[in-house]
């Protein structure tokens, strides 16, 4: 299994269970959040002060950039995490605070996107402009149809639908959580520490629970 995470021009492949990590250099400035479409192996980079979608290739090479349609209120409080849903051709993004939202993009193409929604806020009640709110990694969930979500300043941990509803909420005591990535085939939730260059591994729940359960 691998997961990869991002820091500064360069990207990591983690093979677990060696330390190790891959390397790959890419042209790239203040990326935040990664995922790959498993159908082509393409790699989506948020640029966050760019608010942009970069999507390269496993050699490194660009293929593509796409402009997120979002406000810029403040330039480091922009894009922090992205998922794909490959079999519906979708791209999840959340902008980090000064708006927290959830925007989602359909794949038109091989390296091309379409913004598809505007602003799914996503506050869970909060004060919107609150500087304690901050949304960071993203990871899309394909056997549940849900999308795993972390705050870096809650430690908390969010799952909720494609509409920013919440469906269940988890504590972790692991600060500044900026990534997450759901493997539910190996029963493993991964998170990422900015602050502690740290990788937790978490059991994922069984079974899933909903806040909101369908009659």
């Amino acid at each position: 299994m691998g997961s990869i995470y991002y820091q500064g021009a360069h990207l990591f492949k983690i093979e677990l269970p060696k330390q190790q990590p891959l390397s790959l250099c890419v042209d790239g400035e203040d990326m935040e959040g990664i995922c790959q479409n498993f159908e082509n192996k393409l790699l989506y980079v948020l640029e966050e002060r760019r608010r942009e979608i970069v999507i390269f290739d496993t050699l490194g090479t660009e293929k593509g950039r796409f402009k997120v349609d979002v406000e810029k209120t403040n330039e480091n409080d922009g894009l922090e995490g992205i998922a794909i849903n490959p079999s519906e051709n979708q791209v999840f993004v959340v902008n980090k605070r000064f708006r927290s939202v959830l925007i989602e993009l359909e794949i038109t193409g091989k390296n091309s996107l379409r913004q598809t929604s505007q602003y799914i806020p996503v506050y869970f009640g909060a004060d919107e402009d609150s500087s304690d709110w901050s949304l960071a990694g993203l990871s899309y969930d394909i056997d549940e149809n849900v999308l795993w979500m972390t705050s870096d300043r809650t430690r908390a941990v969010f799952v909720i639908d494609h509409t920013g509803r919440a469906l269940a909420v988890y504590d972790v005591f692991e600060e500044d959580l900026e990534a997450v990535a759901v493997i539910k085939q190996e029963n493993r939730i991964y998170f990422v520490s900015d602050d502690y260059h740290t990788l937790y591994v978490y059991e994922y729940p069984e079974p899933f629970p909903r806040l909101n359960a369908e009659k």
